[in-house]
């Protein structure tokens, strides 16, 4: 049981110990919910008092709480439990109200709030009025431990955040010294006229500021803060540039503060294995919080997370939870392959047992071979379609490239061209940017037939030397193929490098589904080798009739690879 401090304003006197009491939304679950304290020789309440008063220092006469992510008590077994810090988002801005700005403000404070192991439990989005503003600041002042609003701290009319909060406190809004210094040091030789520029050092009474540590004072745009609330400028790169400042006020380096968490991915619509997770949940309510969401992916329909603060009951609570599920339901799934691109292709190449060893390392040792041939990855490209053995070679070529070039900067994007088929498939096209972005592509589009494509690009781009391609011995061009060889005399001369030539369909589904990357949405409906619109339909090996409707198997489940291309016409 523990001990919710929400907002420290006034101090009682308990047992000779000065304790911090917020003036709503109190509650003391460890002694029934009453002010009353038990007697001075009750072993508990010594022992929470003592955890308590150990981490509760006085501030200017205001009770504080530590700063650190959590308060920790001591329950009647001697054991230590904890009450996460929780927090509270204010977004300022009529701008956003009206869908004239996209938030990304909430999303970057959540996912580094949760990392420092502090619980947000409500956000909300206001408009630009003084009212507005000091209602929802002091209602989260008074229900959270930390306060954090973003926007409105400008010099223009509809900047009313400063004054805002200051009202929150019952506090008047004075010209702030250091703030003055900072903004007429920045400001003051812009020609701006002096009135307007000050109104950013208009701050609440009270109020100090927090400068990057990393610089000398003063030159940085400081947060203001005013007892336990946070205030942030509005534009969101000046808010990832300043927020980290903030992980020395919340942090304290203990790992029992942090939120340890999981997650299942389950081929199993939510609705059929709803009961399953009831069952979890309940076994584990006291210790576990467990989310399940529905998913279009090519890979899982369900994700389930399981949180705590103790990562073993998160370890227990995962393993009950994946023996109710039905069998081959769970599946191994990385979100983030290009993260583990390089680990996991290398691991592949240096395991002799591993089904795909051979073609891995054929592929891998071509892409090094051609890197090493041309200097770098800026005098290739690989030639990118969007289609599945491409697929398979653009994260081969990256992991390659992040192993050879570790200190490879992430402005320096790989060079890809793609040559448009004529009338392409939409969720081809879709696919192709999706992947541009993903791997971070320099993307070169042309218009088809190949070789007039191949001609504008090498006349725009002389530097190129090579191009690798995804083609397979398979194919109607690879039969005389060999891994290096220059474009026939009456094309463009480059060099095409062909690291995937002695692939086999099947290799090429083994690597993309086992490492559970992306791959054109086409391909899960029946399609094995796509061309164009004009020309490519789903195979008819994949077909089988479901409640009367003809249906296609998704492309990975061809039995004979000899029917890749039944499809093209």
């Amino acid at each position: 049981m523990g001990f919710a401090i929400l907002r420290p304003l006034q101090k009682v006197k308990i047992l000779g110990s000065y304790l911090s009491l917020p003036l709503r939304n109190h509650f003391w679950s460890a002694v029934g919910g009453t002010l009353s304290p038990p007697s001075s020789s009750s072993q508990q309440f010594q022992s929470l008092q003592t955890t308590l008063t150990s981490r509760l220092i006085m501030d200017e006469g205001v009770g504080k709480a530590s700063s650190s992510s959590s308060f920790s008590t001591t329950n009647a077994t001697g054991s230590r439990e904890h009450r996460k810090k929780t927090a509270g988002l204010i977004i300022i801005g009529d701008e956003v109200l009206k869908g004239q700005v996209v938030d990304t403000n909430s999303h970057f404070i959540c996912k580094h709030l949760y990392s420092m192991g502090v619980k947000v439990v409500r956000i909300s989005v206001i408009g630009d009025g003084i009212e507005e503003i000091a209602h929802e600041v002091k209602q989260f002042s008074s229900a959270h431990d930390i306060v954090i609003t973003t926007g409105g701290v400008g010099p223009t009319h509809d900047d009313m955040t400063y004054v805002g909060v200051a009202k929150a406190f019952e506090q008047e809004v004075q010209v702030h010294a250091e703030m003055a210094t900072m903004i007429d040091k920045w400001l003051g030789q812009r020609g701006l006229k002096r009135e307007v520029i000050m109104r950013m050092a208009q701050l609440p009474v009270g109020a100090k500021l927090i400068f990057d540590p990393a610089l000398p004072p003063l030159e940085s745009f400081p947060i203001v803060t005013l007892q336990n609330v946070y205030v942030l400028p509005g534009v969101p790169k000046f808010v990832e540039k300043m927020f980290p400042r903030m992980k020395a006020i919340l942090t304290t380096g203990d790992d029992d503060n942090l939120f340890h968490n999981t997650q299942i991915y389950v081929n199993k619509d939510e609705l059929s294995i709803t009961h399953e997770i009831d069952l979890a949940v309940t076994k584990f309510k006291e210790t576990v919080t467990f989310g399940s969401y529905p998913v279009d992916n090519l890979y899982y329909s369900t994700r389930i997370t399981m949180e705590s603060h103790n990562p073993e009951n998160v370890k227990e609570a995962k393993n009950f939870l994946t023996g109710l599920m039905p069998p081959n339901s769970v599946i191994e799934y990385d979100a983030q392959p290009l993260e583990t691109s390089t680990t996991k292709v290398y691991e592949i190449y240096d395991n002799p047992d591993h089904e795909l060893y051979h073609v891995i390392r054929q592929a891998v040792s071509t892409v090094e071979e051609a890197l090493d041939k041309f200097s770098s990855a800026d005098s290739i490209c690989i030639c990118f379609n969007g289609g599945k053995d491409c697929t398979a070679l653009l994260h081969i070529f990256h992991a390659v490239v992040q192993r050879k070039f570790p200190n490879r900067s992430n402005k320096e994007k790989l060079n890809a061209l793609c040559i448009r088929s004529k009338d392409p498939f939409p969720e081809m096209e879709t696919f192709v940017q999706e992947c541009a972005t993903r791997y971070n592509l320099k993307l070169w589009t042309y218009n088809g037939p190949i070789l007039d494509g191949l001609r504008q690009a090498l006349s725009e781009h002389p530097e190129m030397k090579a191009v690798l391609m995804g083609t397979r011995r398979s194919d109607p061009s690879g039969k005389n193929l060999t891994f290096f060889q220059m474009t026939d005399s009456s094309w463009p001369q480059v060099m095409r490098v062909s690291p995937l030539l002695e692939w086999r369909f099947g290799d090429v589904w083994k690597f993309i589904r086992s490492l559970t990357l992306s791959y054109c949405p086409l391909y899960d409906r029946g399609y094995t080798s796509i061309g164009n619109r004009g020309n490519t339909l789903p195979n008819p090996a994949l077909a089988y009739t479901e409640d009367g409707k003809e249906r296609y198997r998704p492309a990975y489940t061809l039995p004979d690879c000899t029917e890749e291309r039944n499809g093209r016409q």
